[in-house]
């Protein structure tokens, strides 16, 4: 067994502190989004949702439960092509 002593990674620190978190926890939230879209298009169930910057993935486990078809697209800002295009976007005219 390999022993690494270097702090928590961002990723390793939240899933630590919300382990304990449950999607009942976060429905109130959810329920409140889902709302906050339904006001600019109505989702029957089986509507395609495409969800940019996934997070925890509650909001893909809640739609699923709803009968929504949903896809998840995570932009990573700490990968190299993330900044690369960013940069490119942003100094470009």
């Amino acid at each position: 067994m390999h022993v690494h002593y270097e702090e928590l990674t961002d990723v390793a620190r939240y899933i630590e502190n919300h382990a304990h978190v449950t999607l009942e926890d976060q429905k109130a939230t959810l329920d409140n989004t889902l709302h906050n879209i339904t006001r600019f298009r109505a989702l029957a169930p089986g509507a395609k949702v495409l969800e940019i910057g996934i997070g925890s993935g509650w909001f893909q486990i809640y739609c699923k439960q709803q009968g929504l078809e949903i896809q998840g697209l995570k932009s990573a800002r700490n990968s190299p092509r993330w900044r690369r295009a960013l940069a490119i976007a942003t100094t470009s005219s």
